[in-house]
């Protein structure tokens, strides 16, 4: 499955457009403002949403995991480190391939995913918690998702992001070393 996200990064592309071309070493160049914006990104997780902030999410509370207070989009923390940089001499992606990133960068109303049918395995069911009922294995249609998710966009690149941008390809078009 490729799910595929676009931003307005216009002042961005301007900024690099011009710069790549004096640069001596694009590829490098491209992969350090990529390592930039997936910090960037990784950074909007740590903070619950920049500049605004995202809608807390019940699993993100201080009892989702005994012991241990995580954040909203960060119950086990794999959409968060599942960010990769890919530059060549033109161009730098910073993607995931995880399924649900799209659903929570641009959120989803209840049921607009349609119906799925679902496989319920045979299992037993607790009766007026005095007895147990063995329920059949069965098919279960199920409309997706149970109820609305907030958008919380996540790829979203700072004013700040864009100043260190510059500063690298400026270093980078005189002939200076970066990290």
């Amino acid at each position: 499955m490729e799910m595929r996200i676009r931003i307005d990064d216009s002042r961005l592309q301007e900024v690099l457009a011009r710069s790549i071309e004096r640069c001596e070493n694009k590829q490098q160049a491209l992969r350090a403002v990529g390592a930039i914006v997936r910090e960037s990104i990784r950074t909007n997780f740590r903070e619950g949403g920049r500049p605004e902030k995202w809608k807390a999410s019940k699993r993100g509370s201080a009892d989702s995991i005994p012991g241990r207070r995580v954040g909203t989009l960060r119950d086990t923390n794999r959409l968060m480190n599942s960010f990769t940089v890919k530059a060549d001499q033109n161009s730098v992606v910073v993607g995931t391939n995880v399924e649900y990133a799209a659903t929570h960068q641009y959120g989803a109303k209840k049921f607009s995913f349609g119906t799925v049918v679902a496989k319920v395995p045979a299992h037993y069911r607790s009766f007026r918690g005095r007895f147990k009922i063995r329920v059949k294995a069965h098919d279960r249609k199920m409309k997706l998702p149970w109820g609305d998710i907030p958008a919380r966009p996540f790829m979203h690149i700072q004013t700040d992001d864009i100043r260190d941008i510059e500063e690298i390809m400026a270093a980078h078009i005189i002939g200076e070393k970066t990290a």
